[in-house]
Formats: C-alpha cells, structure tokens, sequence
C-alpha cells in the first residue's frame, strides 16, 4: 500500500506541474493578448512588459520544479530502486528536500512582488 501511495503522490506531482505550466502559459498569453492592444492604442512600440510577465513565469515555474523535484524523485527511486546503494544516499538527504518545499512558499511571494 505504501508503493501505491506513493505513485499517486507522483502523479499527482506530474498532473500539479502540468497544470501549473498549463496555467501560467494561458496567463501570459492573456497578458501578451493585453499589452497588445495597449500597444495599439497608445501607438507604442514596447513589448517589455510581455517579457516582463514572460520572464517572471518562467522563474515561478522553475522555482516551483527545482523546490519540488528533488522530493519527487525521492519518491520515484523509493519505487523504483528502494535497496540500491546510490539510492539510499540520496534518501539520506531527505530534510534537504523539505526545507527546500518550505522554501518553495517563501520565495513565490518574492517573485510575485
């Protein structure tokens, strides 16, 4: 039951990331779509404020998978290789990985300000 629970974490992991990258790519095209028209209406030709919006998904997107993945892959080599030396050495950096999702809800406040 534990290798069980243990995949459904994983997918769930994948589905959240999908989701998270799926959300964030409509939320730039909206904003792409908006900084347009804006464009178009003052007859201005910056475009900084796209990569603006462009730049800061992609720093939440890779925050949120360099805080997370090293967890998930804990739980992945649990499932895959739970005995193997190399495995078991990466288990041992285990806090490691919990501060790391700790410090995943400290810093999105940051990126987002």
């Amino acid at each position: 039951t534990d290798n069980a629970v243990i995949a459904c974490l994983v997918t769930f992991f994948g589905v959240t990331l999908v989701f998270t990258a799926v959300l964030y790519l409509h939320m730039f095209i909206l904003a792409h779509v908006h900084s347009r028209r804006i464009m178009a209406l003052h007859k201005s030709r910056r475009q900084t404020t796209s990569m603006k919006g462009a730049i800061t998904l992609t720093i939440l997107l890779g925050v949120f998978i360099i805080c997370w993945g090293p967890f998930f892959l804990h739980l992945i080599l649990i499932l895959i290789c739970p005995t193997d030396p190399y495995c078991k050495c990466y288990f041992s950096h285990f806090n490691l990985f919990l501060i790391l999702i700790i410090c995943n809800s400290l810093i999105d406040p940051v990126i987002y300000a």
